[in-house]
């Protein structure tokens, strides 16, 4: 009851209502912005792990070579030095990722994303980057194979493992 004697809204429904709204919007928030473990166990082990959530995940050094990795989210992991030669990394999330000297030769990367993404040292011989989102948002034209082959009407349209 209220201070009049009848029942209605009590400011104890008011309080609990509010916190338990904020409790389903926290729960909706993905606060821990990092890769899930069973996820990098899984690719360690099986070298596959298509649409993974391996966001800010260390994979500097790793071998995975032929590694399927199409759609997962790697957005600032650590790629440096990894072996991902012939991967299929096909729709893969790479905003700004490490990828420092990594080897990505022979790689399906057709339409993956590597906004902001570190591409020092890079290989790309004989990669596949078709439709692939460049460091700077600019997008490769289908048919790009080793290097980011840019719009024709653009001063430098044409960079080995370098933005445009």
């Amino acid at each position: 009851m209220n201070a009049m004697g009848r029942p209605g809204i009590t400011r104890t429904k008011i309080v609990f209502c509010a916190l338990l709204a904020m409790a389903s919007v926290c729960s909706a928030i993905d606060v821990s912005n990092a890769f899930q473990q069973k996820d990098l166990d899984k690719l360690l082990t099986t070298r596959q792990c298509e649409w993974c959530d391996l966001r800010r995940a260390d994979l500097s050094g790793s071998k995975l070579s032929g590694a399927r990795l199409g759609g997962a989210a790697l957005s600032n992991a650590n790629l440096s030095n990894a072996d991902l030669s012939g991967a299929n990394m096909r729709s893969t999330y790479m905003y700004g990722a490490n990828l420092t000297g990594a080897n990505l030769s022979r790689a399906k990367l057709d339409k993956a994303n590597l906004r902001e993404a570190e591409l020092s040292g890079v290989n790309l011989l004989d990669a596949s980057l078709s439709e692939t989102m460049w460091r700077n948002r600019s997008r490769c034209l289908e048919g790009s194979v080793g290097e980011c082959k840019g719009d024709p009407s653009r001063q430098g349209t044409s960079e080995k493992g370098i933005g445009f």
